[in-house]
């Protein structure tokens, strides 16, 4: 396995939005992300592949078509330069960067679409962070170009940080396990995904990412019960990227439902209520929580190169 590892030097933010989600929905979303080409060392965009001819099923995604490699002999000519898909803070209002930690971000999430999965050698999930005033690259363990499905289909690519990652030694050029720390968290300037295709690849591909999300740590609420004018009260603390939604034990099914006239609670940060009236018998409530994503606006594009 063959990789490389340097990197811009981004800004340090202080900014980040958990369950942010980046579905590359139109083109000025896709051209505020950055695109480094690890053969030339230079940085553009990535393309945008709008599928708008399928209607109401429209589904635009972003990519990196591999190019041929200049310094290859002529026959044959070779397509196998890894790219590097990033955010950074020109990603919307800087949603993707900034104290992971604090913003209780659990890892990193995208779609992947390899359409020759054996001209793939691996991809991986990466970040940078500037805490300590050192910046340092960290990456994930690598998914293998075999490991995808056939027939071709969209996966789901998902790391959290308390899984193994790596740093990279370039005087010993080799690749060391690391523990991702508080600190480590606290000042992330960049996330991105990288393509290695295979050092003998003689064919123009490019694979697609779609749906690139920041996971946010799911956290059960601790209600706090009250009884005010005749009513049951409940209030909670809403987690940013929780979404909540106060449901009943059904004792005839067994099962949870949605409380009547309840809706789904997603004003993060925020103390939530909850009342009912008090009436004859007992019932059983809970709050369920899961992931809240909101889709991420970008105004404008990345300076150019």
């Amino acid at each position: 396995m063959w990789k490389f590892c340097a990197f811009l030097l981004p800004l340090p933010l202080s900014a980040a939005t958990p369950g942010i989600w980046e579905p590359f929905s139109t083109e000025t979303n896709a051209g505020a992300w950055g695109l480094y080409d690890f053969l030339n060392q230079a940085t553009s965009y990535p393309e945008w592949f709008d599928d708008g001819e399928a209607g109401e099923n429209a589904d635009p995604y972003a990519g990196a078509i591999f190019l041929n490699d200049p310094d290859a002999a002529d026959e044959p000519i070779l397509y196998n330069q890894p790219y590097l898909i990033f955010a950074d803070e020109f990603v919307g209002d800087g949603d993707f960067v900034g104290d992971f930690h604090a913003s209780q971000i659990a890892g990193m999430e995208v779609d992947v679409l390899i359409t020759f999965p054996e001209l793939l050698e691996s991809c991986d999930l990466t970040f940078i962070s500037n805490s300590g005033g050192e910046t340092i690259t960290y990456y994930s363990d690598f998914f293998a170009g075999d490991s995808f499905p056939d027939p071709v289909n969209w996966t789901t690519l998902s790391v959290t940080f308390d899984q193994q990652w790596f740093i990279f030694d370039e005087e010993l050029q080799e690749y060391f396990e690391v523990e991702i720390t508080d600190e480590v968290l606290g000042d992330v300037v960049e996330v991105g995904i990288r393509f290695f295709p295979t050092a003998t690849n003689q064919t123009v591909w490019a694979p697609g990412i779609d749906n690139f999300a920041l996971t946010p740590t799911i956290i059960a609420p601790v209600p706090v019960p009250d009884f005010v004018d005749g009513k049951f009260v409940m209030t909670y603390e809403a987690t940013p990227g929780n979404r909540y939604l106060i449901e009943e034990f059904n004792v005839a099914t067994e099962s949870w439902e949605d409380f009547a006239g309840e809706s789904e609670t997603t004003q993060s940060g925020t103390s939530q209520t909850f009342e009912t009236s008090v009436a004859p018998g007992k019932a059983l409530l809970r709050i369920s929580a899961e992931p809240d994503y909101q889709e991420v606006v970008s105004t404008g594009i990345a300076p150019g190169p």
